[in-house]
């Protein structure tokens, strides 16, 4: 093979091995980026859920504050968090495991505001599936019925406080029985279920994508292993070839040429090969056997 032919295909090969190289780096960087965003969207739907149930606990606290004292900021806090979570008014910017417990009811002055949107559409967002929708509407259907029997006591109250300025203790008893009976007990419970399921469902369903993608990532990895050890051994061929067909004929073209020019004109060169070094080879002994006619 001639040199010129095989620095050619040595381009050719190590140029094609870059490239799909160069794909499969980009495409595992790709898929990294893609299991980042399954893993962010899995841990958003599931902080929205718990949000979901925080503001039913939430809901239930301030309700059954305002049965037990007729304080009205109860009832506000209540309906603020009704507001919030069905989008008629801006989100908490902070966690809001914390906002009712601080910044919501004054402990801590809060002037940062989210973005205005309801939860199931903040839920939406991350790409639930059918069955993760229904759930999850299931739960917040469940809560809003809950919040109805905790508008009825506060109906109560409120009727009483009309009635008597400060609100009568057996309406208020009245009004606490009603957040504290089985009815409402087995009301909240049927919120638990749906949410509970929900979160199973969609560990379920992301841990399956996560696995696949996972693989996925492991072929690609695999693919550049392989491609990176055709590097390496086509490497390892050029330098071989460059090594016995160049760098040595060359080598000893230098020594019988120097040999030559010593005085030596029995020197001949070792032909290895069918490229232009070996010609060259040939050519040198041809000259080399001719001088030594001339001279001899």
């Amino acid at each position: 093979m001639s040199i010129k032919r095989f620095i050619t295909l040595a381009i050719i090969s190590i140029s094609m091995l870059l490239l799909m190289l160069s794909v499969n780096i980009y495409q595992s960087r790709e898929i990294q980026q893609e299991i980042i965003k399954k893993e962010q969207s899995q841990f958003n739907s599931l902080q929205l859920a718990r949000e979901l149930l925080q503001s039913s606990d939430d809901l239930t606290r301030m309700a059954r504050a305002y049965a037990a004292t007729g304080d009205s900021n109860y009832k506000d806090y209540f309906n603020r968090i009704l507001a919030i979570r069905d989008g008629k008014i801006p989100r908490p910017f902070i966690d809001s495991s914390t906002y009712w417990h601080l910044e919501g009811i004054g402990i801590i002055s809060n002037t940062y505001t989210g973005e205005t949107i309801s939860l199931l559409d903040l839920m939406h967002r991350e790409g639930l599936t059918a069955e993760e929708s229904s759930l999850i509407q299931e739960a917040k259907l469940n809560s809003d019925k809950l919040a109805s029997i905790e508008q009825q006591a506060f109906k109560i109250i409120d009727d009483s406080v009309n009635k008597n300025i400060v609100p009568n203790q057996s309406d208020l008893n009245l009004a606490q029985t009603l957040l504290w009976g089985k009815e409402y007990i087995e009301e909240k419970a049927k919120i638990m279920q749906p949410i509970r399921q929900f979160i199973e469902t969609l560990k379920e369903r992301t841990q399956k994508e996560l696995d696949s993608t996972q693989n996925k990532l492991s072929r690609n990895l695999q693919q550049e292993f392989i491609i990176f050890m055709l590097l390496l051994l086509n490497s390892a061929a050029i330098i071989a070839y460059t090594w016995r067909f160049v760098l040595r004929p060359i080598q000893h073209l230098t020594q019988g040429t120097e040999a030559i020019a010593n005085g030596d004109y029995a020197t001949r060169c070792t032909v290895t090969g069918s490229n232009e070094i070996s010609s060259l080879s040939i050519f040198f002994n041809q000259m080399a056997l001719s001088i030594e006619k001339v001279i001899l």
